[in-house]
């Protein structure tokens, strides 16, 4: 309303003064926006686009003129409300007379964002978005991408790059890849990493799996073939898993539809 008003009339913005009778919303255009939920989050940001905090001012409820019409009034009582007609008395006053701002209370602990949205780069994706809404393997890499180099550069002064290079593009194929494994191998990867043997109703103990730098791969005895590491121990994928359906049907259509027995091998 404030923008739209100076944009109209052509007054100033940054001479405005604002008043609000609710201690909880000063909170929080006073603070930072990050730490509320999305909803008052993108509200206090778009508040704090165009005025400052220092602008924003306490008055109480006996003394808004807008509270008198959030509860039953008649027109007759209307008529004798002098806040309503011209304002709080000490409004035209030197600022010296205004009221002190209020003491501060905490903010409402129900309407902080949760930490660890943001903890790091290999628990942010899966926090904002969900595989099995995407239907493209592309699709889904790159604004995985996207937020683990928004996480990365968070806190510098330096510009967040605009396209993905390839390091970024496996960086978020790497993070699909471990966060699947942990829900479907999760007892596996847990044995593993402690040292002992897979679970014996465990379904992939048969495939002699090991760890790898954070990946789960399939053992065997192919170690002196002449192939590459992926060709000799490729990554556990559980068929189940969307992440892998896309993974197979970017691989299908890479190879140009060669059939199922070629995209698999």
């Amino acid at each position: 309303m404030l923008h739209y008003f100076c944009k109209e009339t052509g007054h100033d913005i940054a001479e405005a003064i604002l008043w609000s009778d609710s201690t909880v919303p000063l909170g929080w255009i006073c603070n930072d926006p990050n730490r509320r939920k999305t909803f008052v989050a993108n509200h206090v940001i778009e508040i704090q686009t165009y005025t400052t905090p220092a602008k924003w001012k306490h008055c109480s409820g006996e003394d808004n003129p807008a509270d008198p019409l959030s509860r039953v009034v008649t027109f007759e009582h209307l008529k004798q409300l002098r806040n309503w007609w011209n304002g709080p008395l000490w409004l035209s006053q030197d600022p010296s007379h205004w009221p002190s701002p209020p003491k501060r209370t905490p903010l409402p602990l129900s309407d902080e964002r949760t930490q660890s949205l943001l903890v790091g780069p290999a628990a942010a994706p899966g926090r904002l978005i969900k595989s099995f809404r995407f239907s493209s393997y592309w699709s889904l890499i790159r604004v995985t991408g996207c937020i683990l180099c928004f996480v990365r550069h968070a806190g510098r002064r330096r510009r967040i790059p605009g396209e993905l290079d390839a390091a970024e593009l496996m960086d978020a194929r790497a993070y699909w890849i471990r966060a699947f494994q942990r829900d479907c191998f999760g007892p596996e990867l847990q044995a593993l990493r402690k040292g002992n043997p897979l679970p014996g109703e465990s379904p992939v103990a048969r495939f002699n799996p090991f760890l790898d730098k954070g990946y789960l791969r399939i053992g065997g005895r192919l170690q002196f073939a002449d192939l590459s590491k992926e060709q000799i121990h490729p990554i556990l994928l559980h068929g189940s898993h969307h992440f892998t359906a896309l993974l197979i049907m970017q691989t299908h259509i890479r190879l140009h539809h060669l059939g199922v027995r070629i995209v698999l091998s």
